[in-house]
């Protein structure tokens, strides 16, 4: 995250860690025992380039699902661009 937007903040929202830029939250993040979450606040408005962004679905709070493996998460490049 720093890397991409060296500018962003870090803040706990509703006991979850979250990126914070310009006064708003950009990203937040979970872990369980078995998964963790990594979400975008304002996925809705977000282009999502590469069809990977999961809307609505019962599969785990954040954008990507249950994430179980390092696996589960898009390219760096994928993910940096989303960032941006």
């Amino acid at each position: 995250m720093h890397k991409v937007c060296p500018e962003i903040g870090e803040e706990i929202k509703w006991d979850f860690p979250s990126f914070i830029y310009k006064g708003s939250i950009l990203e937040n993040m979970a872990a369980f025992k078995q998964h963790a979450t990594f979400g975008f606040w304002l996925a809705n408005s977000m282009k999502d380039e590469y069809k990977i962004l999961i809307h609505g679905k019962k599969t785990g709070m954040g954008h990507f699902g249950k994430i179980t493996s390092i696996e589960d998460l898009p390219s760096k490049e994928i993910l940096k661009s989303y960032i941006r």
